[in-house]
């Protein structure tokens, strides 16, 4: 009873001011205690598509669907949050171009290289862990001209929502993966993956750099259009079934590679590679280096998804433009027999020192890569 109240009195405090239109019925389901029409009417005022801007009652909303365990409310949150982050992202220090620091000689845990002042020179952009915690680490972003020095650094915050901050924990993987123009206006952008630790849509972070500092934008997905399988779009808001670029590495010539995960509505997986432009809109496929498998349902993969829980192991720390992969071989200090990259996750099937045993789900190839670069989950 306190819940139906609860609810009502939501909805009249909204819907005074507000066009009702279509948020009516999604209204009268979240009431009824649909968590997908909070959901749904979270997104309406967040949008104005249909009704009156209003953030806060879509704050509302989307928590209370985000609460009643509807993971697609949890995702536009934490994407509503980070709007307001962006607003607020006073925090990181931004150095005026002439003010540059003596030459950085900390460490580095991972890092990407790009011409991000259009000076013919390559800047290299950093992230180091600054905390460990029970779940992971957290790490602080940098950016190191072509001479060393250090041009601008983020906060060191042990907080997922603040747009600068990056992390390496068991809920989830968010490193930058790609510095690129992906919008062709001459400022370079940062993306990374946000953390996810099942099955949906990856939304990725990204910041641009201004000049003096990166300045965050709008998380999104790029998903596979309905019209064109060749062209996928930036979504910010999206169901957890579809098609979408669930990893994203350099490649070269303006290209990047991409691992594209189709998720269907009876549970089966289906996975491919691509090499893709980044544009504007999203992204358009150059090749398809592994396209997407069609046909039946993959049986074993149906019988997989109802075992037992599997001991998962995930890729982390390769340097891209080091060698840039993790050999799988036939046993420990032997033969190479595959090969992964950053992001593949493995089953762990046994350990011998400091080399797992694994299976590479994708290939269904057993063999065993250091543990070095394996961080289990």
């Amino acid at each position: 009873m306190k819940k139906t109240i609860f609810y009502s009195m939501i909805y009249f405090a909204l819907i005074s001011g507000a066009n009702a239109g279509m948020v009516d019925a999604f209204m009268d389901a979240c009431e009824k205690g649909s968590m997908q029409g909070c959901y749904q009417a979270g997104v309406v005022y967040w949008t104005g598509e249909g009704a009156h801007k209003d953030r806060q009652a879509a704050r509302s909303l989307l928590e209370i669907s985000c609460d009643g365990g509807f993971d697609d409310a949890c995702v536009a949150l934490r994407t509503l949050q980070a709007e307001d982050n962006i607003a607020e992202s006073g925090e990181a220090e931004v150095l005026p171009p002439m003010q540059k620091k003596s030459r950085y000689t900390g460490h580095i845990d991972g890092k990407l290289q790009g011409d991000i002042d259009r000076d013919g020179k390559m800047e290299t952009i950093v992230w180091k862990k600054f905390v460990s915690v029970e779940l992971g680490d957290y790490y602080q972003l940098l950016v190191i001209d072509d001479d060393g020095s250090l041009l601008w650094k983020g906060p060191k915050e042990k907080d997922e929502s603040n747009p600068y901050i990056f992390s390496y924990l068991d809920t989830g993987f968010s490193l930058p993966v790609l510095l690129e123009d992906i919008d062709n206006d001459g400022n370079m952008e940062l993306l990374a993956p946000e953390p996810q630790s099942d099955v949906r849509p990856t939304y990725y972070r990204k910041l641009r750099w201004s000049g003096t500092y990166f300045e965050p934008l709008l998380s999104s997905a790029l998903m596979l259009s309905s019209t064109d399988l060749n062209r996928f779009i930036w979504k910010v808001t999206q169901k957890s079934d579809g098609t979408w670029i669930s990893k994203l590495a350099p490649y070269r010539s303006g290209l990047a590679k991409a691992d594209v995960t189709q998720y269907n509505k009876d549970g089966s997986v289906r996975m491919g590679v691509a090499l893709i432009k980044l544009d504007r809109e999203g992204a358009v496929v150059h090749r398809w280096i592994k396209p997407i498998p069609s046909g039946t349902v993959n049986k074993t993969h149906r019988k997989s998804s109802h075992a037992t829980h599997k001991k998962m192991g995930l890729v982390h720390g390769l340097d891209p433009y080091g060698d840039g992969f993790l050999s799988i071989r036939k046993k420990p200090n032997s033969t190479e027999i595959g090969r992964l990259y950053n992001g593949d996750k493995v089953q762990i099937l046994g350990k011998s020192g400091k080399w797992y045993k694994i299976k590479d789900p994708r290939t269904g190839r057993i063999g065993w890569s250091h543990n070095n670069w394996i961080r289990i989950y």
